[in-house]
């Protein structure tokens, strides 16, 4: 079910619908993804070479767009509940949640985990992460890694000055709805394929990619989301999806630049070249595949599914 605008739903029913999702994910990251998150990262750096921008440079080239799209990958948990609890302090708030109803109680928690489901899109499951003294850190630095979520702001209240629509799109997954994530379904792609619904041009829409973005066909590979049928695929459709984003590039985003034909052709061109001179071994390939999956065998997803990670790794 995609965001309703006409309807105003209950906190109460969206805090229900929502928190069991969460904790869902959270099992599965914790007992599945995280023995094996150091093959998945590294098999990630082979086929998806990040590339990084702030786009702060291009704001002149926005001021006569009617509406502003960022995309940002890579959000981690914590940092997407600190973003958008400031953005709520600046006045500025997806439909139906209006200030009063965040601040009105204690429960803030609750209140931001509505605004992360209705207004911000999803986030990864996939990271490691460590508590060391109380803070809790990423890819086992010892220390928070503050340099992705310090671009964001950056750049979002850059934004901000130029008073602009803005959709923010977590991870990459550009979606407003409440069951994510969708993105084919979600108001960015609704900007991108059918602007004239909004009472807009294609020409009054401007997308910046910031930090790590594309938009590319992840259905399948976010599937693991939002549906436990497709976990046991999980490993499988992961790899898979790694080799075909590079196939993808037709919706590639140049970092800082409008999206066109024109870009994504030439972006297709320069991207491939690269693939024929650094094309990954298909035998290597093959046996990475190979190995995931037989760790994905060896672990019985009915036994370990509601034990906590402690106990997943005393047996380990």
């Amino acid at each position: 079910m995609h965001y309703d605008y006409s309807k105003n739903k209950k906190l109460e029913e969206v805090i229900k619908e929502t928190k069991p999702r969460l904790k869902y994910q959270e099992r599965f990251a914790a007992n599945v993804v995280g023995p094996i998150a150091i093959l998945y990262n590294w098999l990630g750096g082979i086929v998806y070479r990040e590339r990084e921008a702030s786009g702060l440079e291009n704001l002149d080239k926005i001021r006569d767009k009617k509406y502003v799209v960022i995309t940002y990958n890579h959000m981690f948990n914590f940092d997407a509940v600190e973003i958008f609890y400031n953005i709520i302090h600046a006045g500025i708030h997806p439909a139906n949640v209006s200030k009063h109803e965040f601040f009105s109680d204690k429960n803030i928690g609750d209140r931001l985990l509505r605004w992360l489901m209705e207004g911000g899109g999803s986030f990864p499951v996939y990271l490691v992460y460590e508590e060391k003294d109380g803070i809790r850190t990423s890819r086992g630095t010892g220390e928070p890694d503050r340099n992705k979520l310090d671009n964001f702001f950056k750049q979002f209240w850059a934004y901000l000055k130029l008073e602009k629509p803005v959709t923010i799109a977590i991870n990459g997954s550009i979606t407003r709805e409440r069951v994510f994530p969708k993105p084919e379904k979600g108001l960015a792609h609704a900007l991108i394929r059918a602007p004239e619904k909004i009472g807009a041009k294609a020409d009054e829409i401007y997308i910046l990619p910031v930090g790590n973005a594309f938009i590319g066909d992840l259905t399948e590979y976010v599937k693991i989301l939002s549906d436990h049928v497709h976990y046991k695929n999980f490993i499988s459709q992961t790899v898979n999806g790694l080799l075909k984003i590079r196939k993808k590039i037709s919706l590639f985003l140049k970092f800082g630049e409008p999206f066109t034909l024109e870009s994504a052709l030439k972006n297709y061109q320069e991207l491939n070249a690269i693939e024929q001179r650094e094309a990954v071994s298909a035998e290597i390939m093959s046996r990475i595949k190979n190995e995931i999956r037989k760790a994905w065998d060896e672990f019985d997803i009915e036994k370990n599914y509601n034990r906590s990670v402690d106990d997943y790794f005393k047996e380990a």
